[in-house]
């Protein structure tokens, strides 16, 4: 049985297709994790993802036609499946949730003095 759990990198992989729809393959997929991330992606790790989530059912691709500017290769587009859109709606809600236990609906983390110490590598009483 293939792992069903999404990783956070695999999580973005899955926002990018959404946010590229019809035209979700691995450029457009590296330029749109790239302006979120801010900054280099390996486009190996990114086709090695995409086939990992095609594996676990969560992407369907489809070749597209062959084209002259690519010395006729194919595209490969991609699209999330019902799978694969509940498993993005699982970790989302999952965030969330945690975001919400945590009172951070409204912002980012914050740390307090004891916290820091423990980062700082300090034990504080």
């Amino acid at each position: 049985m293939m792992d069903s759990t999404l990783g956070s990198f695999e999580e973005a992989v899955l926002m990018a297709v959404y946010a590229n729809g019809d035209n979700a393959y691995g450029a457009t997929i590296y330029t749109k994790l790239e302006e979120w991330k801010q900054s280099s992606l390996s486009m190996g790790a990114i086709y090695k993802t995409l086939g990992r989530l095609e594996a676990k059912g969560y992407l369907d691709p489809k070749e597209g036609p062959p084209e002259p500017k690519r010395r006729g290769r194919r595209k490969k587009f991609y699209r999330l499946t019902g799978t694969g859109i509940t498993a993005l709606n699982g970790v989302r809600a999952m965030r969330r949730r945690m975001d919400t236990s945590l009172g951070l609906s409204g912002g980012g983390l914050a740390l307090n003095a004891w916290q820091w110490g423990r980062l700082a590598g300090v034990w504080c009483e």
